[in-house]
């Protein structure tokens, strides 16, 4: 035997789904203590909205069919009352293309909660990202949520990658022969740049649940044009750490600063999105009428972290250089590579961090009595053009009493190997993205 139960949800199942746009449709319960009545519309979005209209007692039939039309569900909780099935039975007769049934103690609030909770997609909807367009350019693009047809509790699983400060997630419904997509929702989070994976679900029509993310989503309530408005004309420039070390001297120095500058790398690669490295390992000049050297060669070019930690190993497996000159080493000289390895264009979201211990060369003979660089090379000018947004410098003795060049170099945060904190340098070199502005996320793979 059917359950009236059933039934009753199949009923209102079809009745919702064949409703059209804009179309309304009454569906009004006769039950022992009165005449209960909803209204359903699908609105021009294509989504279910429902709301209760006022109770009226079950003699005043007049009211309750005031608001019915050709569309209407009429149900029956209460068959076996006398006064409720009389005024069933006047409604069925004045409305004979209604839908009736009679489903005893059903509940018809809940089953028309649940029909409309249910019905399907009438339209595709997609998530607005970013896109990198040609020249770096902003562009606006989209990723498939859910397909027209799809139900409550369908889910789709996702990577992001957030640019900036601020991520906007935008809903928008795509249906076949209109030219613009429709908005269905906005919302946002404070998420720090970087890649998250994220589950999409449907929990109905008009309702897209974004779960996985550190921060909860909240409502914005600008206006999408307001929205647009502010987002980025361009890609914000993926953060590019140059770091020049001195490989030079004793064992245990030499594996102290690769040591460091490896816990660095590591730390800056978990908390900063497209991070790029370029590595430039100096030792000392050679001085004398038979002196050669080789010259600086740069290692993990504007590469991954894993490239850089990789180039990183194998400075420790080749183990120190001579060290050569005691008072200086070619720290003018990874300058000069390490300009010559940024875009040609500049950079503005570069840190350099330098680890070393012996000051640079002059580039002509001053009061030092430190020997030139054979190259000529003003490390000061060197500097003074290194297009970076921060500048650290770690040296092997004591900070305080360090020649000028490595408070030149540490301007942002200056320490020493020994009592360094990983933390601290990687705030003074902010490989962050400063932008905050808005902006939809780029959709990676996981």
């Amino acid at each position: 035997m059917t359950d009236p139960e059933d039934t009753l949800r199949d009923l209102l199942a079809d009745a919702v789904r064949n409703l059209a746009r804009r179309q309304r449709l009454t569906a009004v319960e006769t039950g022992r203590s009165g005449i209960r009545r909803w209204e359903v519309v699908r609105d021009e979005a294509g989504v279910l909205r429902g709301r209760a209209l006022p109770d009226v007692s079950l003699d005043d039939l007049d009211e309750a069919a005031a608001d019915l039309d050709d569309l209407a569900v009429l149900v029956a909780t209460a068959p076996d009352d006398r006064r409720a099935a009389h005024a069933f039975a006047r409604l069925k007769s004045a409305y004979p293309d209604a839908l009736s049934i009679s489903a005893p103690e059903a509940g018809l609030a809940d089953a028309l909660r649940r029909a409309v909770a249910d019905d399907p997609l009438t339209e595709a909807y997609e998530l607005v990202t970013g896109s990198r367009g040609s020249g770096g350019r902003y562009l606006l693009s989209s990723r498939p949520l859910f397909p027209a047809g799809a139900r409550r509790g369908d889910t789709v699983e996702f990577g992001i990658r957030c640019l900036t400060g601020s991520a906007v997630f935008a809903v928008v419904a795509r249906a076949p022969g209109r030219e613009r997509p429709r908005l269905v929702s906005v919302e946002s989070a404070r998420l720090a740049p970087g890649t998250y994976p994220v589950k999409a679900e449907l929990r109905r029509p008009g309702v897209v649940r974004f779960r996985g993310l550190p921060e909860p989503l909240s409502k914005v309530d600008r206006s999408w044009n307001a929205l647009v408005g502010t987002l980025p004309d361009r890609f914000p420039a993926d953060p590019h750490l140059v770091c020049a070390i001195e490989v030079s001297g004793s064992d245990f120095r030499v594996a102290a600063r690769l040591h460091r500058l490896t816990a660095v790398i590591k730390a800056a690669a978990e908390v900063t999105t497209g991070l790029r490295t370029t590595i430039v390992p100096y030792g000392a000049h050679s001085f004398g009428l038979d002196a050669s050297e080789q010259p600086l060669a740069a290692l993990a070019v504007r590469d991954s972290a894993d490239e850089a930690l990789s180039a990183v190993s194998r400075l420790h497996a080749q183990g120190p250089l001579e060290p050569g000159y005691p008072s200086a080493a070619r720290l003018e000289c990874a300058l000069h590579e390490a300009l010559a390895r940024l875009e040609p264009a500049g950079e503005t979201n570069t840190a350099l961090l330098t680890i070393g211990g012996r000051p640079a060369h002059p580039a002509r003979v001053d009061r030092t009595g430190i020997l030139p660089c054979p190259y000529h090379r003003d490390w000061a000018d060197l500097l003074s053009r290194f297009p970076g947004h921060a500048l650290v410098a770690v040296r092997d003795a004591n900070a305080d009493r360090a020649e000028l060049i490595w408070h030149r170099l540490g301007r942002d945060l200056l320490t020493d190997l020994d009592s360094m904190d990983v933390l601290d340098v990687l705030a003074a070199l902010d490989l962050g993205t400063a932008d905050l502005r808005p902006s939809f996320p780029l959709v990676e793979r996981v």
